[in-house]
C-alpha cells in the first residue's frame, strides 16, 4: 500500500504538471569540451531578482586547472563575469574558454542584494583541434600566430553589417560557416543600427519582412518601428 504522502504528491503533479521550482537551478553545458571552445553555466531562478537584473544582480565564476605535472603550465585561476540573458531576469549565463587541456574545477556565485547563491562543478578540457587565440609571434614581432597550433595568422576579412538582421539564428550560422569555408577569419558586423529597407545601402531588392529587418536593436525600444526616435531603454538588453 502506497504512503498517503506519496499519493498526495502524485495527485499534485498530475494536476499541475510538475513540482514548482523553488530554488535556483545551475546547469552545465558539457562535462568535456575542446580547448579554446567554451563551457556554459546557466542559472535559472525561480523568480526574477528585484530591481533591474542587468544592473542590480551579478554572476561570477572562478575557474582553476587541477594540478598538472608540467611545470611550465600556469595554474593561475581565471575569474569570469556572467550576464543576464533574459528580459524577465530569470536566466543568467556564464561562459569560460579553457586555454589549457586537463581537468578543471570551478565555483560560481550569484548575488542580488542580500541574496547569494553558490555552485561548484568540474569538467575536462581535451586538446582538440581548435586553432586558439590570435597572439603576437615573439620570434617575428610584426606578425601574428594562432596560439593553439602555432601557425601564422593571415588576415582575411570581410564586412557583413546586417548579418544580425536575420531573425533565424540558423541563417546566421550558415553564413558564418560559408565564410569560414572561404578562409575568412574576421567578420565586421553592426550591433546597433536602423534604416529603411535598402535605401541607404543601395540594395533596393532587399526588403524587410518577418525573416529579415533593417533594425538592429540591442536594447528594448518603446517605438521599434520608428526609425528616427525608437525610444531605447539603454539600461536593459533586448
Amino acid at each position: 500500500m502506497k504512503h498517503p504522502l506519496f499519493l498526495a504528491l502524485l495527485a499534485f503533479i498530475q494536476a499541475h504538471g510538475s513540482v514548482a521550482q523553488t530554488v535556483p537551478r545551475f546547469d552545465q553545458s558539457a562535462r568535456v569540451v575542446d580547448r579554446f571552445d567554451f563551457l556554459e553555466i546557466t542559472l535559472t531562478l525561480p523568480e526574477p531578482p528585484p530591481g533591474n537584473p542587468f544592473l542590480d544582480a551579478s554572476m561570477q565564476g572562478v575557474f582553476q586547472q587541477v594540478a598538472n605535472p608540467e611545470p611550465s603550465t600556469s595554474m593561475t585561476p581565471w575569474t569570469v563575469d556572467g550576464f543576464c540573458d533574459d528580459e524577465g531576469g530569470r536566466v543568467f549565463r556564464l561562459r569560460f574558454m579553457p586555454m589549457v587541456a586537463g581537468k578543471h574545477t570551478y565555483s560560481v556565485s550569484f548575488r542580488s542584494g542580500a541574496t547569494e547563491w553558490k555552485h561548484v562543478g568540474k569538467f575536462t578540457a581535451r586538446t582538440g583541434r581548435r586553432r586558439g587565440l590570435v597572439v603576437r609571434d615573439p620570434e617575428y614581432p610584426t606578425h601574428f600566430k594562432w596560439s593553439g597550433d602555432g601557425r601564422h595568422f593571415f588576415y582575411h576579412s570581410t564586412t557583413a553589417y546586417w548579418l544580425l538582421g536575420f531573425r533565424d539564428d540558423s541563417v546566421i550560422r550558415e553564413s558564418l560557416d560559408r565564410l569560414d569555408l572561404l578562409g575568412v577569419n574576421r567578420i565586421r558586423v553592426a550591433l546597433s543600427g536602423r534604416t529603411r529597407s535598402g535605401m541607404r545601402w543601395k540594395e533596393p531588392m532587399i526588403v524587410s519582412n518577418d525573416d529579415f529587418q533593417y533594425r538592429l536593436e540591442p536594447w528594448p525600444a518603446a517605438r521599434p518601428h520608428d526609425i528616427e526616435d525608437p525610444g531605447y531603454d539603454v539600461t536593459r538588453f533586448n
